[in-house]
């Protein structure tokens, strides 16, 4: 064996003890190693492998079972932070909460106050309305006698007449004006920050917000046109209805049959599993966590369940009288959000869940009213604001709700549609800038993608399929980890993949 520093000569014979190293003649002699003692190399050998044999057993002994235990222990940490940050969400929802009902119960019992004194008002009014027009009738009544018979009267009945005019032409004094309440508004500014000291503030650790920072260190914005990236053809799949892709390099479609296939970025088939759909047909029925597993709903027995490795199953939540037809998990809390119908077809209604399918809240009517939310939550999102959006194809309308349960708007098509046809939403996505994308289906008119900002208003067709074009019945919507937006092709089983932000 050549020396390193000195190629002319052979190494390996010698070994420097302070250098653990293997040195030639010409090392020796120089001032790297001055003072230093050599050993044969065989010596040396021996010696180095019970050093690595002590080594060896520290791992195994020590290193080994210590990383172990931090690994349970970060486990702990991480199912420890998960429970905190979800106590500090519920502390939040109920604080405004209380807030909102407070401020609700003022303005009722102010609303039913003001209802009281109209009353008492209207009821003045009609009562001075009642006695000036029980005096014009008297008038009218001396002045048609006096008309009638005034030329013929003899100086008795004259002295009559004008006794009653004397006391008729005085006009009764009546309340012709009425104190009306005022509304004083409060000292304290209508601001944000006021607000913010009533309702409290949350504070962050400055090493989080630094973190948080680089999650999405510059926000995307929309580019100038739509560009289609790639298509993908998906063989074993009939009638695509669902996307569910959190990452890129995998996907997860769902067709009208209720088969699930995953594929990787090219189509190929990673997995598939059948789930069964009796009363409703598949519409948004699959969803993947942040842990990247699937949940998905069976109707066979109205369930939702997480698919584990080796294709088993693990029951989350199963339902009584209602069937589940849609779900999604939020990419803030990895709350569940199951959008279903009862057994009569009468009611909808959206519910929330933690992960271990604990119920926190139910989505079903108005706030102020008994009026019903929804009638088919066949798909649903959540947006970065919190609002859940629900694309309702039977209403005909995209229905939006804050997170506490606050009706936030109706989205009937209205700038995205010609005056008088019919919006018929089905796939619904939020994207990164609060952007609320919807799938519209009009046998009249061109399918196409809705973009909406996050409170309801129309920006534009993000993107439309001629009637004409082979690509044009589109029912899925989904977006990865990269912005790309995700269209499932009903007749093709096509999967297009476009780009739209920059």
């Amino acid at each position: 064996m050549k020396c390193k520093v000195h190629p002319d000569q052979d190494s390996g014979v010698l070994c420097c003890q302070q250098c653990e190293a293997p040195v030639c003649m010409k090392c020796i002699s120089t001032e790297r190693h001055h003072g230093h003692s050599f050993v044969a190399a065989s010596e040396m050998v021996v010696s180095m492998r019970d050093k690595c044999h002590e080594e060896i057993a520290k791992i195994k002994d020590t290193i080994i079972p210590n990383c172990r235990l931090v690994v349970q222990e970060l486990g702990k940490n991480q199912d420890t932070s998960k429970h905190l940050l979800s106590q500090v969400r519920t502390t939040m929802t109920s604080k405004i909460r209380k807030m909102k009902d407070i401020l609700d119960d003022i303005l009722s019992n102010n609303m039913k106050e003001l209802t009281d004194i109209e009353h008492v008002l209207m009821h003045e009014y009609q009562d001075e309305v009642h006695k000036m027009n029980e005096h014009l009738a008297r008038l009218q009544e001396v002045l048609d006698e006096f008309e009638k018979k005034g030329q013929h009267m003899e100086s008795g009945d004259l002295m009559s007449i004008y006794n009653r005019i004397q006391k008729l032409k005085e006009i009764p004094s009546l309340k012709l004006h009425h104190d009306h309440p005022t509304f004083q508004e409060g000292s304290g500014q209508m601001d944000a920050e006021t607000l913010e000291a009533l309702f409290g503030k949350l504070t962050v650790p400055k090493y989080l917000k630094n973190s948080m920072q680089k999650i999405h260190p510059n926000k995307p914005k929309l580019a100038m046109r739509i560009q289609k990236v790639k298509a993908i053809h998906v063989p074993d799949i009939d009638r695509c209805r669902h996307i569910s892709c959190m990452k890129s390099n995998k996907t997860w479609v769902g067709d009208e049959l209720g088969n699930l296939v995953e594929i990787d970025p090219k189509g190929n088939e990673l997995h598939k599993i059948k789930t069964h759909h009796f009363r409703q047909q598949p519409t948004g029925f699959h969803a993947v966590t942040l842990e990247d597993e699937l949940l998905f709903i069976d109707q066979y027995d109205d369930s939702i369940s997480k698919l584990l490795s080796g294709r088993k199953k693990k029951t989350l939540i199963k339902f009584k009288e209602w069937t589940p037809i849609s779900i999604h998990v939020s990419h803030s809390s990895d709350d569940l959000l199951v959008g279903m119908v009862d057994d009569t077809q009468q009611k909808a209604k959206v519910v929330r869940y933690d992960a271990s399918g604990k119920e926190l809240k139910t989505y079903e009517f108005h706030e102020d009213s008994k009026k019903r939310l929804y009638n088919r939550p066949h798909y649903l999102s959540e947006n970065i604001n919190g609002d859940i959006v629900v694309s309702d194809w039977e209403k005909q309308v995209v229905v939006a709700v804050g997170m506490t349960g606050n009706h936030r708007f109706d989205y009937d098509a209205e700038g995205g549609h010609p005056p008088g046809t019919i919006f018929e939403p089905s796939g619904i996505c939020t994207d990164i800038l609060g952007n609320i994308l919807v799938c519209d289906n009009n046998d009249h008119l061109d399918d196409s993608v809705h973009m909406l900002d996050k409170d309801g208003r129309f920006l534009c067709l993000l993107l439309r399929l001629p009637s004409s074009s082979l690509e044009r019945r589109i029912r899925a919507l989904g977006l990865d980890d990269s912005c790309n937006l995700w269209i499932g092709d009903v007749d093709t089983n096509e999967i297009r993949v476009y780009k739209y932000l920059e």
